[in-house]
């Protein structure tokens, strides 16, 4: 019985974060105007490019090292 409340859980805040990033995604853009808004989606493109490379593997790097040290 836990899982599932776990489960509804998660599912319950993945669809909350969601109508949320939705009402957000309508409310920017009327707000900001259509060239600051053009220039909030190119940073916030760059920044979803930079996250990936900025990490570089580094996660499975340190479970990789900690497994091997016993």
């Amino acid at each position: 019985m836990t899982h599932f409340r776990h489960a509804a859980r998660n599912f319950l805040t993945k669809l909350t974060v969601a109508t949320i990033a939705f009402g957000v995604s309508i409310f920017i853009p009327r707000l900001m105007g259509s060239e600051h808004y053009g220039y909030y989606a190119l940073l916030t493109v760059i920044i979803g490019f930079l996250i990936p490379l900025t990490s570089m593997g580094l996660g499975a790097g340190f479970i990789y090292l900690l497994a091997n040290r016993r």
